[in-house]
C-alpha cells in the first residue's frame, strides 16, 4: 500500500507558513520513522503536477518546493482539478490532502485530510464579511470539505474538538497528532558573545527585550500586548520587540497606538525573522510573550519553550494543552493579566529560572517523529 502526502504547498507562500512548516516536519518524521524500519505502509510525497494530474519536477518524502510563489485561485484550482490524479497515477492507495482549502474534486483515491483550526468560522466577526449568510456558507464549505474525506487528523485535542463541535463530525474519525519542533535548531543553551552582538546590532537591540513571534491579524491580541507593555511601567528597563510581517494595513495602527501610549521608542517592529536568528532571540530574550486568543496548536510556544525562553501565553483553545505547566497562562483578552503576568516574570529571577528549565522538558514531548508516527495509525485506520 501506498500513502501519498501533498507537499504542493511549498511551493508558495504557504512554505513560510504553518502548513509548509508541517509538510516539512511530517515528511522529516516519516524519513526518520524509515530509516528506524518503523514503516509498514509505503509513504510519499506528491510535489509539482499540473492540473491534469501529470506530475513534473521533484516528489518524494525530500521534497522541498520551488519557492514562495504568489498563492491565487488558479493554484488551487490546478490542486483541485489536478490532486487526486496525481495520486492516482502514483499508485496511491491513500491520499493525505494537506491543504483543506484545495480538495481534490476527483479523488484518485480515498482521502484523510488534515485540519489546523476553524479561525474563520469561530472568530467570524473578525475574518468573515458582514454578510447574514457569510458564516453559514463558510460552515457548509467547511462540512464538506472534511467530510468526504475517511479520517480526519486534528493538530490538538482542541482543534479535534472544534471539528466536532462546529462541523458535526462523527468523533470516531477525528484523531490527533501533534506537531512537532525541530530540537536540532530549537535547543536551550548559552549564546556566544559573537552571535548575540549579531542579532542585537541586527535588531538594533540595546536592552533586555520581552519577545513577541507571530502575525498581527485580530485574534494575535498585538494590541493588547502592546497597552499592556505600556502599563507594566516596564519600559524603562525592557524593549517590545514584535517579531512579525510589517504589512502597513496592521501596522501602522499598532504603531500609532504605541506612540500614543508613549512606548514608540521601546517597541520595535522587526519584521521577519531570519530563519538564523530565530532560536538565537528565543534564547535571549528576558521572555516571550504569546497573548493569542486562537491557535490550533501554537508552535511558536512550543518552539520558545524549547530554547528554554520564559513564556507567557493563554488558558484558552489549544495553548494550554501544549505550554502544560512549562509557561505562565493569563485569561484570553485579559489586559490586566498579562500586565501584571509581565511584571512578575520580569521581576521574579527564581521564576523564569524555572521556567526555563521546564520549558525545554515540557518541548520535548512534541517531535516530528512522533507526530508522524500517530499519523501513520491514523493511515492505518483509513486503509482498514
Amino acid at each position: 500500500m501506498t500513502v501519498a502526502i501533498d507537499m504542493s504547498p511549498l511551493d508558495t507562500p504557504s512554505r513560510l507558513r504553518g502548513i509548509g512548516m508541517y509538510v516539512l516536519g511530517l515528511a522529516s518524521g516519516f524519513r526518520e520513522l524509515k530509516a528506524n524500519g518503523e514503516l509498514d505502509i509505503e509513504v510519499t510525497g506528491i510535489g509539482g503536477f499540473d492540473w491534469r494530474g501529470r506530475i513534473h519536477g521533484q516528489s518524494g518524502l525530500s521534497y522541498e518546493g520551488t519557492g514562495p510563489t504568489p498563492e491565487n485561485l488558479s493554484y488551487r484550482m490546478r490542486k483541485r482539478l489536478g490532486l487526486g490524479l496525481a495520486a492516482r497515477a502514483v499508485g496511491a492507495s491513500l491520499l493525505h490532502v494537506t491543504e483543506p482549502l484545495a480538495m481534490p474534486l476527483t479523488a484518485g483515491s480515498p482521502m484523510v485530510v488534515t485540519g489546523y483550526d476553524l479561525i474563520p468560522l469561530i472568530l467570524h466577526k473578525d475574518y468573515l464579511k458582514k454578510y447574514p449568510w457569510s458564516r453559514a456558507a463558510r460552515r457548509w464549505k467547511e462540512a464538506r470539505r472534511y467530510g468526504v474525506c475517511r479520517r480526519v487528523i486534528a493538530i490538538s485535542h482542541a482543534t479535534r474538538a472544534d471539528l466536532i463541535e462546529y462541523l458535526d463530525l462523527d468523533e470516531n474519525v477525528v484523531d490527533v497528532a501533534h506537531l512537532g519542533v525541530d530540537h536540532q535548531r530549537f535547543t536551550p543553551g548559552p549564546v556566544s558573545d559573537d552571535q548575540r552582538e549579531l542579532v542585537c546590532k541586527r535588531y538594533e537591540l540595546t536592552k533586555p527585550f520581552l519577545l513577541y513571534v507571530g502575525a498581527f491579524d485580530p485574534r494575535k491580541n498585538v494590541s493588547i500586548l502592546i497597552r499592556s507593555f505600556a502599563d507594566s511601567g516596564l519600559a524603562k528597563e525592557f524593549d517590545l520587540v514584535l517579531a512579525g510581517a510589517n504589512r502597513p494595513k496592521e501596522t501602522v495602527p499598532l504603531q500609532a497606538l504605541a506612540q500614543q501610549l508613549g512606548v514608540e521608542k521601546e517597541v520595535h517592529f522587526s519584521g521577519f525573522v531570519r530563519d538564523e536568528d530565530l532560536a538565537p532571540l528565543y534564547r535571549i530574550c528576558h521572555a516571550h510573550v504569546f497573548p493569542s486568543c486562537y491557535e490550533g496548536f501554537g508552535l511558536t510556544i512550543a518552539e520558545a519553550m524549547a530554547c528554554g525562553a520564559p513564556t507567557i501565553t493563554v488558558n484558552a483553545t489549544s495553548l494550554p494543552e501544549v505550554a502544560g505547566d512549562a509557561a505562565l497562562l493569563v485569561p484570553p483578552n485579559d489586559g490586566d493579566a498579562l500586565t501584571e503576568a509581565m511584571r512578575a516574570l520580569c521581576r521574579d529571577d527564581t521564576r523564569r529560572a524555572e521556567l526555563s528549565t521546564l520549558g525545554p522538558v515540557q518541548a520535548s514531548r512534541f517531535r516530528w517523529s512522533e507526530c508522524a508516527r500517530q499519523t501513520l495509525a491514523s493511515y492505518r485506520k483509513a486503509l482498514a
